[in-house]
């Protein structure tokens, strides 16, 4: 079901966006693959968290946005000795999400199939 500007809905799940500092991307150090007998090298990071309210929230529906939801790199080896390896985004994954206005000051990202409508 798509929802409509203004439409009144009713939510529990919500998505956070994670902090990404240099702190969460990977080096070739702390590269850990997803799958250590996979030979591709793919590690996959989180970019958004699902978070389930306390009590479900009511609000309204207010745009929509496409966001990165998971991004899956590759560790890459050079055969040349003289170039350094190195660390490549091989995909990023994408997640439509409700702007929804649950208050006047803050939006909460939600996806379609956590609204009802009210």
């Amino acid at each position: 079901m798509e929802f409509k500007l203004g439409q009144k809905v009713s939510y529990q799940w919500i998505s956070k966006k994670l902090k990404m500092g240099g702190d969460n991307y990977t080096t070739l150090a702390n590269f850990k693959a997803d799958d250590d007998d996979d030979d591709d090298y793919v590690m996959t990071i989180e970019r958004r968290e699902m978070k389930i309210l306390k009590k479900p929230r009511i609000g309204y529906i207010v745009g929509r946005r496409r966001v990165i939801f998971k991004t899956v790199l590759v560790e890459v080896y050079e055969s040349d000795p003289s170039l350094q390896d190195f660390i490549d985004i091989n995909e990023q994954i994408y997640r439509t999400f409700y702007l929804v206005a649950s208050n006047m000051r803050n939006y909460d990202y939600v996806l379609e199939k956590d609204l009802k409508e009210v």
